[in-house]
């Protein structure tokens, strides 16, 4: 089930926060975001449409391995739904560039700082 491969909370977070240009997801919620919300999918479970290229990249981008930068650089999301344990949450949140603005036991949420969400990340990273 969606419910089981994705955050709904996460993606009703997007759509209240009026935060769904340029969003990064996973292959698992690509047409639920798509259907549910009208966003445009990022990446959705028709792999042979993205080819290997892509796929690699994504994949190295969130485990934060070799070349992560260069394909968020090419990809410009203003945000991005990733595993709350990403290593690609740490590496772009202690870079400074990007801030938490929705963070769960499951899902996190982070964005470009700067773009008119620094309000959100000042008010996630509060205790």
């Amino acid at each position: 089930s969606f419910r089981k491969t994705f955050s709904i909370p996460a993606l009703v977070f997007l759509v209240e926060n009026k935060m769904t240009d340029r969003v990064m997801h996973g292959f698992d919620g690509g047409g639920y975001f798509a259907y549910s919300a009208g966003m445009k999918t990022f990446a959705d479970r028709r792999t042979q449409l993205f080819g290997n290229r892509f796929i690699t990249g994504y994949d190295n981008a969130v485990n934060g391995r070799e070349g992560y930068l260069d394909f968020i650089r090419a990809w410009d999301p203003k945000a991005i739904v990733l595993p709350t344990a990403s290593p690609l949450k740490t590496l772009l949140t202690a870079g400074g560039g990007y801030g938490v603005v929705f963070d769960s036991s499951t899902d996190a949420i982070i964005t470009k700082r700067g773009i008119g969400h620094d309000d959100l990340i000042a008010k996630a990273s509060r205790p």
